[in-house]
């Protein structure tokens, strides 16, 4: 296999890895694709041996556009810059992997894929990006050292010829033979530590300074919501008639502290997550399914009154009575990031804690949660709240006012079939009551769940045709049966409001999947749900789900595929939990723990004798009662800091010697050259520039000797005697050098100075301008 087309393999994979992070930040695979068809196209030419398809022009022209588009794409299309300049990396890439490349080429492309792999960091917030970053260092540590070493040979072999009877040096012929250099697999074997070394630095540089804020990269475009069963709408509307698919995209990660696995309160399907509560059903104008949809009550949002903003890291209100039931839990949330403010959350909220400096904002009466936008960032909050069902058992009423009811909102304008649905609510449901009386009303609102879930209707994500602009919930009821959770739910607001009790829908997201690695649950984009929400006087709001057939019971038997899945969501999540969130509070924090546990050796001492002395004293067994464990990492600490102590004292010296050493060689190297007297300094400027290109003075050779050789050697060179006897003359015979003569001596040394090659010694340099050579006398 040729240099070219190893390499060709080693930039191919490297720039798919590195494309990942940055499609699943963008949530668009068109450059990922089109950087796999590039590798495909050039990996058919590599493996035919064929000359690649792009010639230079064409490369050329490719990347002018590229630049053009990505000013075009900042500058008209509003897009983040650092999201632009990958884009046009990428096509640059992709590029020069379609044509002939030299080495040069190929440290460029290795170079744009590692400041690929940066701008993979900065906006990606999926673990996709540490897989990334592993792969990337383990193959492009031993490219980058092969094309160093292929480099280096280059330049040597160009510059190194057989030594002539003469003792000159000159320039071996190109190209070296492939044994002469390592081959990938010994590049690989000094590659694998100093990948590990890079590692390990990137590590200590992201603990010691993690990520700024978002800043700018917020300005990146998070993933849009899709209609409500896969991915939480920013309205409640009913859907246009078609098949909604369910999406796998993680929305979110929930560890629930204070409960049992094996408890009901760990039951998949058990958890509700509020986002958006809506009270009326109306008309507007245009839109899908006749024009009908959820308003939200005015005043109820984000903009309410009723708002108590929260910011600040590890900042924590408390919302209820300090004396909490014994069945609260916290919820810890991991939000991936979205493009709407409002955040799930449980009802009810007993306390809330914003956590990474998080803004956020709680709307008292309707128990919804706010935040802002993210892109490229994982927001993390904790809620405490009431282990619950699927019936939310307790409301927590606030505030110094009384409590009082929440005001009736019925349909505006009224259903066009309003009295056949209240008739078929009076046949079906029947008389229970007043329902004013809080147990009617509960007996009331069951009936109407079990009516609606006990199989008269049908669940489907296939939505039926609904005959012209009619309405569609009156239609669901009473013509088709068929819907998914909006329109049950829809319906049983609807029946509700119109038999007097206040009732709200409710859409958010309904249980998740279990992980029992990490002991979280991993909510998707299919699991949103919309449920209904009831007021019962003396109880408050109630939460009832009438969609039937929601449970989504996972089949019998565990499969390898699910096995795996469980062990990636893990991962990512820990790549959430400890990389992405990673900010300044984060590492503040960190060594505030570390320092606790490190002192608890110490004691009170405050010296550093004192200090350190006590430390010994606990690793022998002390006045602690260390653990096993404990006493064992304190061991592993002390072992670190002695290696550490000698590792420093090492590098000082060493670096001292070689400080020394370089020092003995330039004061050896000017009293050579010299140097005591500054008007000879030209003479070793001279001696420079001939070691440049490969003409040394062998051992012996008196400077005389040397010039007279280079001056019969090469007809630029035959000055070259002329300046020695100057230099004798200021070195030994104490003559200073008039501004005529410098000016001769700089000119010649200027002239040598723009030859690059042995060979264009050959020849004659024009004259330099001042003293001829013949006029030269000491």
């Amino acid at each position: 296999m040729t240099e070219a087309v190893s390499f060709f393999w080693v930039h191919a994979a490297i720039l798919l890895a590195v494309s990942l992070p940055i499609a699943l930040a963008e949530r668009s695979p068109w450059y990922a694709v089109a950087n796999l068809l590039a590798v495909i196209v050039g990996a058919a030419w590599a493996i035919r041996g064929r000359r690649p398809p792009i010639g230079p022009r064409l490369a050329y022209a490719i990347i002018v556009m590229a630049f053009v588009g990505l000013i075009a794409e900042y500058l008209a299309l509003q897009a983040v810059l650092v999201m632009a300049l990958s884009h046009f990396m990428m096509i640059v890439c992709m590029t020069k992997l379609l044509q002939v490349r030299s080495l040069r080429d190929d440290v460029q492309v290795l170079v744009l894929c590692l400041l690929l792999l940066v701008v993979g960091g900065i906006v990606s917030g999926d673990a996709v990006f540490a897989v990334a970053l592993v792969f990337v260092m383990a193959a492009a540590v031993p490219a980058l050292i092969r094309m160093h070493m292929l480099a280096e040979l280059g330049r040597v072999t160009q510059q190194v010829r057989p030594r002539k009877e003469e003792g000159l040096h000159r320039p071996l012929s190109w190209p070296v033979p492939a044994a002469v250099c390592p081959s990938f697999k010994e590049c690989r074997g000094a590659g694998v530590p100093a990948g590990l070394v890079a590692l390990l630095i990137g590590v200590a540089v992201f603990v010691l300074c993690p990520r700024f804020e978002s800043g700018i990269f917020r300005e990146l475009q998070a993933p849009r919501a899709g209609p409500i069963l896969t991915g939480l709408a920013a309205s409640i509307n009913v859907p246009e008639n078609q098949t909604i698919y369910e999406s796998d995209r993680a929305v979110m990660r929930v560890r629930i502290v204070g409960a049992d696995a094996g408890s009901p309160a760990y039951d998949e399907s058990s958890h509700y997550f509020r986002v958006q509560v809506a009270y009326r059903y109306t008309r507007k104008a245009g839109g899908l399914g006749g024009g009908w949809g959820w308003l939200r009550n005015p005043g109820g949002g984000e903009e309410s009154p009723q708002i108590l903003k929260l910011g600040g890291n590890g900042r924590r209100i408390t919302l209820a009575s300090p004396a909490f039931p014994e069945s609260t839990v916290e919820y810890h949330f991991w939000l991936d990031p979205h493009d709407n403010t409002a955040l799930p959350c449980p009802l009810p909220i007993l306390e809330l804690a914003a956590r990474d400096g998080s803004d956020l904002k709680l709307n008292i009466r309707d128990q919804l949660l706010f935040g802002q936008k993210t892109a490229g960032k994982v927001l993390r909050y904790s809620v405490k709240s009431i282990v619950s069902g699927a019936v939310v058992p307790l409301e927590w009423e606030r505030g110094d006012e009384a409590p009082r009811p929440p005001p009736l909102v019925t349909p505006d304008p009224p259903l066009p079939r309003t009295e056949e649905i209240v008739e078929l609510m009076d046949r079906e449901i029947g008389d229970v009551g007043p329902l004013d009386v809080p147990a009617n009303r509960e007996a009331f609102l069951r009936r109407l769940q079990g009516y609606l879930s006990g199989g008269r209707f049908t669940y489907t994500l296939t939505l039926p045709r609904i005959r012209g602009p009619r309405e569609p919930i009156g239609e669901f009821l009473l013509e088709t049966r068929r819907g998914h959770c909006e329109y049950f739910a829809s319906a049983m607001a609807v029946m509700c409001q119109y038999k007097g009790i206040p009732a709200r829908l409710v859409s958010g997201y309904r249980g998740g999947e279990y992980n029992s690695l990490g002991e979280f649950l991993v909510v998707r984009d299919k699991h949103a749900h919309a449920w209904v929400e009831a007021h019962v006087p003396g109880k408050g709001w109630k939460a009832y789900d009438p969609t039937p057939g929601t449970s989504r019971a996972a089949p019998p038997g565990v499969s390898w595929l699910k096995i795996a899945r469980s062990y990636v969501d893990y991962f990512q999540f820990q790549w959430a939990s400890f990389v992405v969130t990673y900010d300044a509070g984060s590492r503040r924090q960190l060594f505030e723990n570390f320092y606790t546990w490190l002192s608890r050796p110490v004691g009170d001492e405050t010296t550093a004798a004192g200090a350190v002395v006590a430390f010994i004293r606990e690793l022998f067994g002390g006045r602690l009662d260390l653990s096993t464990a404990d006493r064992l990492l304190y061991w592993v600490v002390a072992l670190l800091i002695t290696a550490l102590v000698v590792l420093t004292g090492y590098v000082l010296v060493t670096v001292g010697r070689w400080l020394a050493a370089a020092a003995i060689r330039w004061y050896a190297g000017r009293q050579r050259f010299g140097a005591v007297l500054p008007d000879a300094e030209f003479y070793y400027r001279f001696c420079r520039r001939l070691e440049a290109l490969g003409l040394h003075r062998r051992a012996g050779q008196t400077p005389a000797e040397f010039a007279d050789e280079l001056a019969e050697a090469y007809p630029a060179l035959r000055a070259a005697p002329d300046l020695v006897r100057l230099y004798y003359a200021v070195a030994y015979g104490g003559h200073s050098i008039a501004p005529h003569r410098r000016a001769w001596i700089e000119g010649f040394l200027r002239a040598l100075r723009r030859v690059d090659r042995v060979e264009s010694l050959g020849d004659s340099m024009p004259p330099a301008q001042g003293l001829g050579p013949a006029e030269i006398r000491p």
